[in-house]
């Protein structure tokens, strides 16, 4: 097991988790009954970035996260209570 510091998720708790074909971990979070975005990490290099509905930032539809899945080809996809 190994543990990591997650920056900018203050309030927010790992949900769920889908790793993608570049070992990139997308992490839905969650906080006060809703979801609160999504934490994308590789701890390679520690980097990560948390995506909200702000430029910059990600952009998502909204900052309500419903599901998160990884399709055959490796895509991820991402749905938001706005798609």
């Amino acid at each position: 097991w190994q543990s990591y510091v997650m920056n900018n998720i203050e309030g927010r708790s790992p949900l769920k988790m889908t790793i993608d074909n570049n070992d990139n971990k997308w992490v839905l979070l969650g906080g006060s009954g809703a979801t609160k975005g999504l934490l994308v990490f590789n701890e390679n290099g520690n980097q990560q970035k948390y995506l909200t509905e702000s430029s910059g930032s990600g952009k998502l539809p909204d900052s309500k996260v419903n599901c998160i899945t990884k399709d055959k080809e490796g895509n991820i996809w991402i749905g938001t209570n706005k798609g």
